[in-house]
């Protein structure tokens, strides 16, 4: 009787490995997600609603200072109704509403120059579109032609060519008015018209708070003017 071959008795002895994998039972990831183990593993899903509670806190916290920011960065301004009340509404960004902007210069321009012997003609406007400085200053230069304008009786109009906008930045606008003043007046008897051109150089600040200060959406903080006879 021949004793077994001990290489053979090891080989046998071996387990095989694919015949082993495929009695091997399946078994599904631990980790691999189905919506019934919100039902079934409590663990698992109080992980799972932990992690939504705190993204939705997160949310909450944050949503107001994104709100803020948008609105800031994002300001819009329309154009005035009939009425002559301007408002805002998300249709066009502050600085790209050019027709605002040559609009309001525009009325700063009448307010400025149209003048009688015993004032401006628009008071109210003046006084609303211009700031304390420009203000003064426009006071100053009607007063230095009051003399004029009483001996002669002038009442001076404005006929504007063009309006360019120079500069556009968030809070301030630089405007450049061309156009010439027509003057009638009475001298001695004798009627007369004089229409010197100008070049009107705003420059005009963005309001913060239209609702507080009944102010337009833009002011005039500063001119300069270049009256040619």
């Amino acid at each position: 009787m021949s004793s077994p071959n001990p290489e053979e008795t090891l080989h046998t002895s071996r387990p095989d490995p694919i015949r082993a994998k495929q009695h091997e039972p399946l078994r599904s990831p631990r980790n691999q997600f189905h919506p019934l183990k919100l039902f079934t593993d409590n663990a698992w899903a109080a992980r799972v609603w932990f992690l939504l509670c705190l993204a939705l806190l997160t949310f909450i916290i944050i949503q107001p200072f994104l709100l803020i920011n948008a609105y800031r960065t994002r300001e819009r301004v329309v154009i005035l109704d009939g009425s002559g009340t301007y408002s805002i509404a998300p249709t066009l960004d502050f600085e790209e509403a050019t027709r605002m902007h040559e609009e309001l210069a525009l009325w700063s321009t009448y307010a400025l120059y149209s003048q009688n012997p015993n004032g401006f003609d628009m008071p109210e406007l003046l006084d609303k579109i211009f700031l304390d400085d420009a203000l003064k200053q426009a006071r100053r230069l009607h007063s230095d032609l009051t003399q004029e304008f009483r001996e002669k009786n002038i009442h001076q109009k404005v006929e504007v060519f063009e309006i360019r906008i120079l500069q556009t930045r968030s809070e301030q606008i630089i405007a450049q008015v061309d156009g010439q003043l027509i003057r009638i007046g009475n001298f001695e008897g004798k009627a007369f018209i004089e229409d010197p051109e100008f070049t009107l150089t705003l420059v005009m600040y963005r309001n913060p708070n239209m609702l507080v200060n009944k102010r337009f959406p833009l002011a005039v903080l500063s001119f300069e003017e270049v009256v040619t006879l």
